[in-house]
Parts: structure tokens; sequence; C-alpha cells
């Protein structure tokens, strides 16, 4: 689930604008992954974001991250 996300908005995109996410992994932690993307549309950046994502499991506690989604993700 995020936990903490934060964006700064450099320019606006419309409906129907094609947008491009550039995703990177910052850090793994034992529940959760720190991640920063920038969105551009037409090659011009209009926005940065970085989110907190926390693993939890069925009873909604912070539950460390699965090696299998571990292993896929620090591979990208």
């Amino acid at each position: 689930v995020v936990k903490r996300a934060n964006m700064e908005l450099f320019a606006p995109a419309r409906l129907d604008d094609m947008l491009e996410i550039i995703t990177h992994i910052k850090k793994f932690a034992g529940a959760s992954i720190s991640i920063s993307q920038e969105i551009k549309c037409g090659g011009t950046k209009i926005a940065e974001v970085d989110v907190l994502v926390v693993c939890i499991n069925q009873k909604f506690k912070t539950a460390r991250i699965p090696d299998n989604i571990r292993r896929l993700l620090e591979f990208h």
C-alpha cells in the first residue's frame, strides 16, 4: 500500500495527453520500497513524484516484502 506520496507539479497535462512515466527504485527496506517517478508529456518533465510503498499482510500489519517480489523488482 502507499504510505506516503509527494508530488511536485511543473506543468499541467490534459485528459488525452500521452504521458511517459519513468520509475526508479531508490531504496529497499525489509517491508518498504522507496520509489521516484518522473512524468513527462511530449518530452517535457511536468511532474516529479516520490512514493513510499509498504507491504502488508492479510491482517493489514506491516510485513516483509516476499523474496520473489523483491527479486523481480531488484532485477529492474
